[in-house]
């Protein structure tokens, strides 16, 4: 199914395929993007990564929403 759709007379035939892969790519990156961090999340947890030590914060039952922005905006 998908060679056929890549075949360049089925996208001839649909007037629409730059909106259609517009569309797919919209949907496909924060799908994306969510997939890869909770992989990231997953492999930190199962191999006990201290990432309290790594980024020098608190525990994490002392984070604040204040500390979290003031830790990751940029220095102008």
């Amino acid at each position: 199914m998908l060679r056929a759709g890549m075949h360049p007379s089925t996208q001839a035939s649909l007037h629409a395929w730059d909106i259609i892969l517009y569309i797919y790519s919209i949907l496909l990156i924060p799908t994306l993007l969510a997939l890869l961090v909770g992989l990231n999340l997953v492999v930190w947890a199962r191999e006990r990564i201290n990432y309290v030590f790594i980024f020098g914060m608190p525990s994490p039952l002392s984070i604040s929403l204040a500390l979290i922005f003031q830790r990751i905006r940029c220095p102008i």
